[in-house]
């Protein structure tokens, strides 16, 4: 076994728990496990759960056990006991093993007496092993009772004899011992016994260990670890479980153990008839199972068993019956809670393979899987409740009420603004025009009122029918019609004239989308309530008696219930918290459910406990009166008596007595004195307010209106968000109102703060906060006039002061950020379906046919095998490029690997090339593609794909090869694709089991070439049912995704885009069986998911040939889904080559109406019994019959289904769909497909963005060549791309020769020129995305500050709010911190020089020694440096350099020719300088320090900033990797540190082997990167991942 690789999940621990694979659509037999490592690790991951689980059962088990073994027992309790367990351990250790007794016996050695042994001539098989263990427990629980009886008869004799005749004690005595050396010898055969029976199979084991052997590396098993699995082989045996030994010896002998794994899960279990467990037991069920083929008889045993003991075995019938009695007594009245699988697999293994009682019931129940699924997660979400309050409440979430902007949601946008089908442009001018002039900004009350219908009756039929909403959406459109306002590239053009032909579309139905999850979040919000509600009638049930207490919980029922949002019920909650004393504890305010929040003790709670409470009550007003006196009522105007005070009710209280005299009363309550007890009354007066619901949200109302913030980088921030950075937007924003933030832009300040680049503060402007305070103060200050008040007066000001300031504005700034983390979560939700539905609704690549009518166009592309080759480009000069052919159905049918073509600059000799060339143009012709698509990735792409066209190109000029072109095209395309799907399955886990034994580029081409024929079928493919789909979730969607998005919210957007993406496009059922990488798309069909699609396809495989004739099959004869499933997956199912009507997408309820539209339209008269049916719907799907079908008035049929007579349905649009389905049967409605843009194309071959390449971004670059003719400098970018500097843009000081100021192989920093606008309007130089060229300039005055602060107001300051060029007050800067960092003195101690002063003036050089160097930047950053004279001499300089803590590199700068002549020349800076062993030249230190000293700065501080980065000295490290390998022997840790030995280098650490022993490598730190085993890497990342894949290979020192 290969040592494993360090970890690649970054130094977190890794689990290690083996999940079996998630059975595919075709398999349905159990979970597999067929590897022997992922055996081994299940092994170690279920063992502590087991035994954990054996001491429970153990312990129920405990008084039976008692009973059974009363003389073990005894003999524990007794002293006796004692005695003779120490005499058995002494004895035991003075036997000798088998082998020295035979040795003492042949040297005829006596006075020895041998040991017993049983006699075993072969080992049983596990069922017997089981069954004889019973049958040993039975002799054993007989040979104790017999022991016990004459124990109890002796005992009984020994009471009478001593009370008899005292006299005789000296002979009793003599007798006692002999009775109990008896006793002890009989005790000594039973535990021998025992040892026998109990430890056979381990004892053999044992005796084997020395025996096994074992791989080169692989450890020996522990004690502890050999005790573990016979403890578990144990447990297994107990409750019919598989050894893991046993599973592990099947796969290595048969492979794929599906089918015996199949055996064992249809097994008889707890409560089958036949079983132990079960209810009734037959005697002659029993006895006709107790025999199996797998298990041998009791005779056969007896055989094979040579028993030393004299008298015969129990007869088996009577062990039989006697192990069921014992059985029945053990398990009485205990109803098996765990099934089959819970007892014999790892629970995250249950869950994995959907194997739990609940995926049970999900999988048997007649209700959509998805449905049932967010039942379980959302209680109540699928019972009755009153739909018109929720549609209202859901009406005003999607218009924006209650949201911190208080503006509509996309959603409610597309209501006001979204288009609807056949609308006009006209009508929609219209339209806009009354809704910013006449209505307000809002729906006018008849379409709102329409609106809140369809909400209802959406609802009611999603929560109580059952009915998904891809269903609804595509099969009751016209109940929906108000809901179904989209996208203005998603609505159906206008039919003019008595155009009848509709453009249909896909449609991504975004509103009700949005109702569907406002719904959910509408239940959990009322389960939040309920849960408070019965919190409150618990106490309202336990202090009935106190009218105070109840009249304030009815008062907390009533805000409770009228609650329409989830601050609301926090603030009750929080209430609830101050006035419960423990039934707060029982509140969790962020969920429905889950643990217990604890109730901290606060400074609040202690006053209280002292009574202060009290004196609150009687010096200050209610905290519900002041808040009436606010004018809160808006906030819960429908809490109905909540704020019905009487009059005198509103009476101030102003107690008698002064402040001071009334706390004189509580300082026997542990104050010191009266102003301690005011204080305490102030806290306790602030608290009240500040958790008054009313008063909380008028603060909360003001607070939204009137917040604001301000961002601002950190220093580092500073240096890494530039102007054309993704944050750059909020880099620096000055007063910004929190009402004002839009879309993903609080995610974005969050990924800031997250990654310490920006600071956020909220905060409400101080006047507002006064206003706050002055206004509470009035409502709550005692009008009165008079010096008692005034002292009053000056308390509660207080209180209002530390209420607002203190508690309020604190809380609810908190709350407000939260609150808009979550609306930009929203809106990054909806940003990542986008991305999500622009990849998937995409029509598959069709060739452009020739000699084919248009109207024949559509049943010739459905009846046409499109082949495909598809190419992937090597990713590096070593791997091959790749190129595989798929026929008609996407199945692999050859493939070539090619090891020169299609790489730019590629080696090998001209015969080779022209040698692979010639095999791709035999193997496109062999296989005559229609398409060769060309993977949109890597450097090698463009290469790729412009030698194919030439490949292709050639067939037309060369004469053999015209052939090789299909018939229906005119040439052989060549085409880009993007690749970001496909390439995941080189290593996504889940295409594994179709194509496991196919090497990674191979799968990559393959899921290319599909992707280009159906992309939501390959997307599917990398989607687990267990929730695991982790190359999935690394799709590209939208920006910010990782950051904002959990992966189970990214596969959630992706899902739901491929559930509305194959519900209209519909699944080939039959074409599912026959491939496997199809069928994952019927898992998110409507109705359907991962446990209903088993049972489906099982029920379809016995089909004779595995394929359906009809729809009505699946229901009536193969019972494969239930009616209700099956009316909701029914017109998305698709069976070709059957019946006409079940290969459209016409709902089998309403193939009456395609019937009658038939009927009508080809005047054909069809009787009762179907007679001339099927004639005519063949008919009416004939092309050449569609003038007939286009001349019917389906607005008169729909008119009259609309009457009682007609049953009373909206069916317009679903006539016209029928009629459309008969002229094109699903017809493929997605956008249609489209070649991949320029930018597309240039971004992913270069990998270049518009945040990385932009006109005026700074980059670096490296000089390729110097082009005398074209006078102008080549250059590289890192991605690739080339680069041009021409003569003008070289320097701003003039020179003669491009040479004197750039040579090949010198790393340089430019600018990205601005595109130029010629006299003809064209745009020249700028980035050419065609050519993947840029032109750059490296000027000094297109460098300097003033260039960068020039683009920056360009591209930021014109056109973003809020955005401050000028840094803000408190803001770190660079040149602010180098001014600001303390200046250490140097040591006291005196030197002698070791250097000489030098006359160069520049600010970054100072003449100091290194000691004085290093003293002077250990209180620096990582990064900071100063350069000095050097100690070797006058031609030489020094770069000190902090790499980290006492960490210093002092980086030596050659000086060239030194100006000038003279003595004092030699002081004096030569040029060009030369930095260590670089052989770039600067021309003064300013270059040396921007091109040179600062990039190494950088990197090291990125190093320094990774996440994989330690501190310490070089073994401080190792001990830490030792120390982590020392706790998970299963994981190989890594780090990255700075090496103390190796100045200038950092040092990649390491433990590869079970020795533990740390490894070492070395990077250096350069300008351009690090350069790490002769490669030089631009960011440290992609260095770690070079590292794990080949740290095992040697090291090239």
């Amino acid at each position: 076994m290969s040592e494993p690789t360090p970890t690649a999940n970054d130094g977190e621990d890794e689990n290690g728990t083996a999940v079996a694979a998630a059975p595919a659509a075709e398999d349905v037999s159990p979970p597999k496990v067929v590897e022997e490592e992922k055996i081994d690790e299940l092994e170690e991951v279920r063992l502590p759960i087991e035994e954990e689980e054996e001491e429970k059962r153990n312990g129920e088990e405990e008084p039976e056990d008692k009973d059974e073994d009363d003389d073990k027992g005894d003999e524990s309790d007794s002293e006796g006991g004692a005695q003779i367990a120490r005499r058995r351990r002494k004895r035991r250790a003075l036997e000798l093993d088998e082998d020295d007794y035979d040795l003492l016996e042949d040297n005829q050695v006596t006075g020895f007496k041998r040991k017993e042994k049983k006699k075993r001539l072969q080992k049983k098989s596990a069922a017997a092993v089981g069954e004889d263990d019973d049958d040993d427990d039975d002799e054993k629980e007989d040979q104790q009772k017999k022991e016990q009886e004459q124990e109890e008869k002796e005992k009984d004799t020994k009471k009478d004899e001593v009370a008899g005749a005292d006299e005789e004690a000296g002979g009793e005595k003599e007798q006692q011992q002999q009775q109990d050396d008896a006793e002890e010898e009989k005790r000594r055969a039973a535990a021998a016994e025992r040892r026998f029976v109990d430890s056979d199979d381990e004892d053999s084991e044992e005796e084997m260990a020395d025996f096994i052997v074992r791989d080169e590396g692989e450890e020996r098993e522990t004690d502890e670890e050999r005790a573990r699995r016979k403890a578990y082989n144990r447990a297994q045996r107990e409750r019919g479980g598989a050894r893991y030994d046993q599973v592990r010896e099947a796969a290595d002998i048969f492979g794929d153990i599906s089918d015996l794994q199949k055996l064992f899960a249809n097994r008889k279990r707890p409560g089958d008839e036949g079983y132990l467990g079960g209810e009734s037991l037959p005697e002659d069920v029993l006895e006709e199972e107790s025999q199996s083929e797998y298990e041998t008889d009791d005779e056969d045993v007896d055989d094979f068993i040579v028993d030393d003991e004299e008298g015969g075995e129990r007869p088996p019938r009577e062990k039989k019956m006697r192990k069921v009695r014992k059985f029945k007594k053990r398990t009485a009245g205990v109803t098996p809670t765990k099934s089959w699988a819970e007892f014999a697999f790892e629970p995250s293994v249950i869950k994995a393979q959907m194997l739990t009682a609940t995926d049970d019931e999900i999988r048997n129940a007649d209700w959509p899987e998805r449905l049932s699924i967010e039942n379980v997660q959302v209680p109540n979400l699928n019972t009755p409740r009153d739909f018109a309050e929720e549609a209202t409440w859901i009406y005003d979430r999607v218009m924006g009420v209650g949201s911190i902007r208080g503006i509509p949601t996309e959603a409610g946008e597309l209501l006001l603004r979204g288009k609807m089908d056949y609308e006009s442009d006209e009508v929609m001018e219209m339209r806009l025009y009354q809704l910013q002039n006449e209505w307000g900004g809002q729906l006018p009350d008849t379409e709102r009122q329409n609106v809140l219908i369809c909400i209802e009756w959406f609802l009611k039929m999603v929560r109580t029918q059952g009915y998904e909403l891809e269903y609804l959406a595509t099969n009751m459109r016209d109940d929906l019609h108000p809901l179904l306002r989209g996208k203005p590239e998603e609505a159906r053009p206008p039919l003019v004239g008595d155009q009848v032909i509709i453009q249909r579309k896909t449609r991504s139905f975004d509103v009700l989308q949005a109702v569907y999850d406002w719904d959910i979040a509408y239940v959990k919000l009322q389960n939040r309530k309920q849960k408070a509600i019965e919190t409150l009638n618990k106490e309202l049930e336990a202090h009935s008696n106190d009218q105070q207490s109840v009249a304030t919980l009815m008062r907390l029922q009533k805000l409770i219930a009228s609650s329409k949002y989830d601050e609301n019920v926090q603030d009750v909650e929080s209430k609830m918290q101050l006035l419960l004393k423990d039934g707060a504890a029982a509140l969790d305010a962020n969920s429905t459910g889950g643990s217990r929040r604890p109730r901290r003790r606060t400074a609040y709670d202690m006053h209280v406990s002292r009574d202060v409470l009290e004196l609150f009550k009687i010096s200050s007003p209610a905290p519900e009166k002041v808040a009436m006196a606010l004018d809160t009522t808006f906030a819960w105007g429908e809490a109905e008596g909540v704020y019905d005070v009487e009059d005198d009710a509103m009476t101030e209280i102003l107690p008698d007595a002064s402040p001071e005299e009334l706390a004189k009363h509580y300082l026997d309550q542990g104050y010191e004195d009266e102003e301690d007890v005011i204080k305490a009354l102030i806290e306790v007066s602030a608290t009240e307010l500040a958790n008054d619901p009313g008063i909380r949200q008028w603060v909360r109302f003001h607070y939204r209106q009137y917040a604001q913030s301000t961002t601002k980088p950190t220093l580092l921030g500073n240096e890494q968000i530039d102007t054309f950075h993704p944050l750059a937007a909020v880099k620096r924003t000055l007063n910004k109102p929190l009402c004002h933030f839009t879309d993903i832009e609080f995610s974005m300040i969050a990924e800031g703060v997250r990654k310490g680049l920006l600071e956020f503060d909220a905060f409400l402007p101080e006047q507002e906060v006064e206003r706050l305070v002055q206004n509470l103060s009035n409502a709550y200050c005692s009008e009165n006039v008079s010096e008692k008040a005034e002292q009053w007066n000056t308390i509660r000001r207080k209180v209002v002061e530390d209420a607002i300031k203190k508690k309020l504005v604190p809380q609810i700034a908190r709350e407000t950020t939260a609150q808009l983390v979550l609306e930009s979560k929203r809106s990054m939700v909806i940003a990542a379906f986008k991305g999500a539905w622009r990849m998937l609704n995409k029509k598959s690549w069709t060739p452009q046919l020739i000699g084919v009518k248009e109207e024949d166009v559509h049943s010739t592309l459905k009846h046409l095998e499109v082949r495909i080759i598809s190419a992937v480009p090597a990713s590096d000069q070593e791997t091959p490029t790749t190129l595989v052919s798929l026929d008609g159905s996407g199945q692999l049918v050859d493939f070539l690997e090619l090891t020169s073509f299609g790489k730019s600059g590629r080696g090998g000799s001209y015969g080779t090339q022209q040698e692979e060339q010639r095999k791709v143009a035999e193997f496109i012709s062999n296989h005559r593609p229609h398409l060769v698509a060309v993977a949109a990735s890597g450097k090698n792409a463009k290469t790729l794909k412009e030698e194919l066209d030439r490949v292709t190109g050639g067939f037309l000029e060369k004469d053999g090869f015209v052939k090789s072109i299909p018939e229906e095209v005119s040439a052989i395309e060549v085409e880009f694709i993007n690749d970001s799907v496909a390439s995941l399955y080189e290593t996504a886990s889940a295409p594994v089991k179709e194509m496991g034994e196919l090497q990674a580029t191979i799968r990559h081409a393959v899921a290319l070439g599909r992707f280009a024929r159906d992309p939501a079928a390959v997307v599917a493919n990398l989607l687990q049912p267990s929730g695991g789909s982790h190359e999935a979730a690394t799709i590209s969607l939208c920006p910010f995704q990782d950051a904002a998005l959990s992966r189970e919210e990214r596969v959630s957007c992706i899902e739901r885009a491929l559930r509305c993406c194959i519900n209209q496009t519909g699944v080939d059922v039959n074409a599912a069986m026959s491939h496997q990488w199809i069928a994952r798309s019927l898992e998110h069909v409507a109705g359907l998911g991962p446990r209903k699609l088993v049972p489906f396809l099982t029920a379809i495989r016995k089909v004779d040939g595995g394929a359906l004739d009809n729809r009505e099959e699946i229901l009536t004869e193969l019972h494969a889904v239930e009616e209700r499933v099956y009316e909701n997956a029914a017109s998305a199912i698709n069976i070709t080559d059957g019946n006409v009507l079940d290969g459209s997408r016409i709902h089998p309820k309403h193939y009456d109406k395609a019937i009658a539209i038939a009927s009508n339209a080809l005047d054909i008269q069809i009787d009762e019994s179907g007679v001339g049916r099927e004639r005519a719907l063949e008919r009416c799907f004939d092309p050449r019959e569609w003038p007939k079908l286009s001349v019917l008035m389906l607005e008169d049929y729909a008119n009259y289904l609309s009457t009682p007579e007609g049953g009373g349905v909206n069916a317009l649009e679903i006539l016209r769909d029928i009629r459309m389905e008969m002229r094109k049967p699903f017809e493929d409605v997605r956008s249609e497909w489209t070649r991949l843009s320029s930018d597309e194309i240039f971004t992913a071959v270069t990998g270049e963005t518009v945040h990385t390449l932009q006109a005026g971004k700074l980059i670096t670059c490296t000089v390729k060549r110097i082009d005398a003719r074209a006078n102008c400098v080549i250059v590289q970018l890192d991605s690739g791309v080339t680069g041009v500097i021409e003569r003008q843009d070289v320097s701003d000081s003039p020179f003669d020769r491009l040479d004197d100021k750039v040579h090949v192989g010198q790393v340089i920093t430019a600018r990205v020129k601005a595109p130029e606008t010629t006299a003809y309007g064209q745009q020249v130089k700028g980035i050419d995305l065609e050519n993947l060229k840029v032109w750059l300039t490296c000027r000094g005055s297109h460098l300097s500050e003033d260039e960068s602060r020039r683009w920056e107001e360009h591209v930021l300051a014109t056109t973003t709010p809020y955005y401050s060029l000028d840094p803000l007050p408190g803001e770190k800067t660079i040149a602010a911190a180098r001014a600001s960092k303390p200046k250490k003195k140097p040591n006291q101690v005196k030197h002698e020089k070791s250097y000489i002063a030098r006359t160069i003036d520049h600010p970054l050089f100072k003449n100091c020694s290194h000691v004085e160097a290093t003293a002077e930047l250990a209180d620096g950053d990582v990064g900071d440096f100063v350069i000095r004279p050097s100690s070797k001499g006058v031609k030489n300089l020094s770069c000190t350099i902090k790499m980290f803590d006492d960490v210093y590199w002092h980086m030596d700068i050659r000086e060239g020719k030194k100006p000038g002549t003279g003595g004092t020349a030699n002081l004096r800076l030569g040029t060009p300088l030369m930095i260590d062993t670089s052989k770039e030249k600067y021309e003064d230190l300013d270059e040396a320090v921007a091109r040179h000293i600062e990039p190494v700065a950088g990197f090291l501080r990125d190093a320094v900033m990774h996440r994989k980065f330690l501190g310490g000295r070089d073994h401080e490290v190792d001990e830490h990797l030792q120390e982590c390998f020392r706790k998970n022997r299963n994981q190989r840790p890594y780090a990255l540190s700075v090496s103390d030995k190796h100045h200038g280098y950092l040092c990649i650490s390491y433990i590869m082997s079970a020795s533990g022993n740390v490894h070492h490598e070395y990077v250096e730190v350069r300008p351009i990167g690090y350069y790490y085993r002769k490669m030089e890497f631009p960011t440290v990342d992609r260095m770690l991942a070079h590292f794990k894949v080949n740290c095992n290979k040697p090291v090239d020192r």
